[in-house]
C-alpha cells in the first residue's frame, strides 16, 4: 500500500549528517538530526513552502558544495 509522509528521510554521503545539520541550524534552518547508531547519517527534513524548500537548497548547496 501507498503511504503519505511530510517528510524526508535523507542519507548523508558527502558530508557528516551531524556536520550538515549544524551548518543548517547556524542559518535558522531546522531539521532533525538522529544521534543513534542506525540514523547517524540520516537528516529528517519536513517538507515545508515553495520558499522554504528553496532556502533549504540553497543552503544544502552552499554547505554541502
Amino acid at each position: 500500500a501507498d503511504s503519505q509522509t511530510n517528510f524526508v528521510l535523507a542519507t548523508s554521503i558527502e558530508k557528516a549528517a551531524k556536520t550538515v545539520y549544524e551548518a543548517l541550524v547556524e542559518r535558522n534552518i531546522f531539521i532533525r538530526y538522529f544521534p543513534l547508531p542506525a540514523l547517524e547519517d540520516k537528516l529528517r527534513i519536513t517538507i515545508g513552502t515553495p520558499e522554504q524548500n528553496d532556502k533549504l537548497l540553497a543552503a544544502l548547496t552552499e554547505i554541502i558544495g
